[in-house]
């Protein structure tokens, strides 16, 4: 089943396995929530989250392209999978234990925070943007506005780590030494 979320504030939308929604806006209250089944992900695609609004992307589920704009979130979790999610000024990514976000960017003043079990891949971070780890997690690249550097490799974090771009950076250079 396919339908258009056209402005969902306050209620809920679930689109279970074989299910998509294309489009639309969550606000003020809204949740959309991805569930899919082993071999049949729920889909949503292009969707807009604003302040108060929340995209949950649950086991099998699967979120291409979602803006999270100010007061706007979106959950990764246990099976999970989010791609290609902007994260702009005031937004907030939230990769759980066992969730997968493969080509996030963060904006300035966004956040993709990636907690303990958690992976991340192919994370662009933007000036002023953050990517936060808390606990152990796979960090499988990243790339800076500056330089686009890339560490290809798993890196393990101490629980609180936060990193700015300057410190993306100085690990992309420590990579680099080590590499040589």
């Amino acid at each position: 089943k396919k339908s258009t979320t056209k402005q969902l504030a306050g209620g809920r939308q679930t689109i279970e396995a074989g299910g998509s929604a294309l489009g639309g806006t969550i606000s003020a209250g809204g949740l959309q929530a991805i569930v899919g089944a082993s071999g049949m992900q729920g889909r949503a695609e292009n969707v807009s989250v604003n302040n108060g609004g929340l995209q949950d992307v649950q086991a099998y589920g699967l979120a291409v392209s979602t803006r999270l704009n100010a007061g706007g979130s979106q959950t990764v979790q246990a099976l999970g999978l989010a791609d290609s999610t902007t994260v702009n000024s005031g937004g907030r990514q939230i990769i759980a234990a066992g969730g997968t976000a493969a080509n996030s960017v963060a904006n300035k003043g966004g956040i993709v925070s990636v907690q303990a079990g958690g992976v991340t891949s192919e994370t662009t971070v933007n000036n002023g943007g953050t990517l936060a780890l808390t606990g152990y997690n796979g960090l499988f690249g990243y790339r800076t506005n500056a330089d686009a550097k890339d560490y290809f490799g798993v890196e393990l974090y101490a629980a609180g780590a936060k990193f700015s771009q300057k410190m993306l950076e100085e690990i992309a250079r420590k990579t680099i030494d080590e590499k040589s």
